[in-house]
């Protein structure tokens, strides 16, 4: 039976030269391509071209005629950027999907690079504002709200649909980066000399920041809040009778938690500047503290990790919903993802724990002094300590991934992001590690201004902010020659 879906045949053959091809079918392919050769090496060159069009017509198929776009977005979206750019050199229609938003807003996110959200939701409000008035892309710059400019319109865009320029944004991204591969950045501090009231910020142990505010926390017993763009202190959480040591901030809920040497943890409303719970429980004071949206998981120079339930209903005095115990030693660092606390301890050892049980789930001695400081994303642990070394560890086996060496005195503070490690010291100097391995072969990015010991650091996508015991924060800007609007 005859398959009436496919038909082999060509109107381009006459019959007499198909019927001497197909008695050609005893031939290997090895013995058809080489006649083929010479029967090409036979021909005038102006056939030889014209039978090489007709079978660059066979090798290479354009399929983006007929697929539709968001198949052929999906496709070049597995490509490296460097391959995208090479790919509009094929044609204007290749150079068009190359050249679409939604492409390299993927290809963005791909790299694990991050954006000021509030910025780019403005940023699509004003665009869906002026596409439904009709405005034009090409407008004036004048018409272009603050701080957003013309450059960060695709060209793209018409008039019925103004789109942020994804491609531009990488670009700027990519110079982003290089800064911080070559340690390129402006510094200032933020004049903690003294505020408003003329009080001076003392050592200042913990700060975490976003793209408004930083929240720090100080020896004098205040959690004082600083406008980043204006560079001044702008309010004070007054509440601790000790020493602020550990903080989180979460601007989305204008919520602060603090911990402190008077041993009490407080929620603070950063908007009202008030006190709204305070959980007793520690004898020694908390040393680092985290929350989330039902938990709050502190730990203190008691010895023990302690989980407190956010729920508003229990009182402050119903809040803790266990103590976990087993550490030989002060517990410097908690972090939490999920229902998985890990926790890191004077006695050497990081434990990681269920948070819902209470149970210890594995126990990893990797290093050979105190640990003061860790990270964890939900598999692997950073951790930093007195032995001098950052070390990283898979959570899932326990297994020595890596270790960091070339600080000369404790590492007491780090963070991670998928590319860098990032590490403060009481040698007075802050390290940017590439994950997996130094930067540019070897090489470490160093960068020394503090006076005295490096309590506590915070990166974003352009920038270090980091304090210590000599009352100031310094910010470390990379983003220099950068367009940096959406970072």
């Amino acid at each position: 039976m005859n398959d009436e879906a496919i038909d082999l045949t060509s109107d381009a053959l006459p019959g007499d030269n198909l019927a001497q091809i197909n008695r050609l079918g005893g031939l290997s392919h090895e013995e058809r391509a080489d006649l083929a050769f010479a029967l090409l090496s036979s021909l005038p060159t102006r056939y030889i071209y014209d039978i090489s069009h007709k079978i660059t017509k066979i090798l290479h198929f354009d399929f983006m005629p007929i697929l539709p776009q968001e198949i052929i977005v999906h496709v070049f979206s597995f490509l490296d950027f460097k391959d995208v750019l090479r790919s509009m050199r094929v044609s204007r229609q290749w150079y068009e999907m190359a050249s679409t938003p939604i492409l390299w807003k993927a290809l963005y996110f791909k790299q694990d690079w991050k954006v000021n959200d509030s910025r780019v939701k403005a940023f699509e409000r004003w665009a869906e504002g002026a596409s439904q008035a009709g405005v034009h892309s090409n407008i004036a710059v004048t018409a272009v709200p603050a701080p957003f400019t013309v450059a960060h319109i695709a060209p793209s865009s018409d008039s019925f649909c103004i789109k942020l320029h994804w491609q531009y944004l990488f670009k700027q991204h990519l110079l982003l980066d290089k800064n911080w591969r070559t340690g390129l950045h402006d510094l200032y501090d933020l004049p903690t000399e003294q505020d408003s009231n003329g009080s001076r910020a003392q050592g200042i142990y913990c700060l975490q920041f976003d793209h408004q505010y930083v929240v720090s926390g100080s020896r004098d017993k205040s959690i004082r809040i600083w406008d980043l763009e204006n560079r001044r202190c702008v309010g004070q959480l007054i509440g601790h009778t000790g020493s602020v040591l550990c903080l989180q901030y979460d601007g989305a809920t204008s919520t602060v938690i603090s911990g402190s040497s008077d041993t009490n943890i407080i929620t603070w409303d950063m908007a009202s500047g008030t006190a709204t719970h305070c959980f007793v429980g520690h004898t020694e004071p908390v040393l680092n503290v985290r929350f989330d949206a039902h938990h709050v998981v502190s730990c203190s120079k008691d010895k023990t990790i302690k989980v407190w339930s956010r729920d508003a209903s229990k009182p402050d005095s119903q809040a803790c919903l266990r103590t976990l115990v087993g550490h030989r030693a002060a517990v410097n660092a908690v972090q939490f993802v999920g229902n998985r606390i890990v926790s890191a301890s004077g006695d050497r050892s990081i434990n990681i724990w269920d948070l819902d049980t209470g149970d210890c789930v594995r126990s990893i001695n990797g290093h050979e002094r105190g640990i003061a400081c860790i990270v964890f994303d939900g598999r692997f642990i950073t951790s930093g300590s007195s032995d001098l070394s950052i070390r990283v560890f898979d959570s899932f086996t326990g297994a020595l991934l890596e270790t960091l060496t070339g600080h000369t005195d404790l590492v007491r503070t780090v963070q991670t992001d998928s590319r860098k490690i990032v590490s403060g010291s009481y040698d007075q100097t802050i390290k940017i590690w590439n994950r997996g391995g130094r930067l540019d072969d070897e090489k470490v990015i160093d960068l020394g201004r503090h006076s005295s010991r490096i309590f506590k650091l915070q990166f974003d996508e352009k920038r270090i902010i980091s304090c210590s015991q000599d009352s100031c924060i310094f910010v470390w800007d990379f983003s220099n020659g950068v367009d940096d609007t959406f970072f």
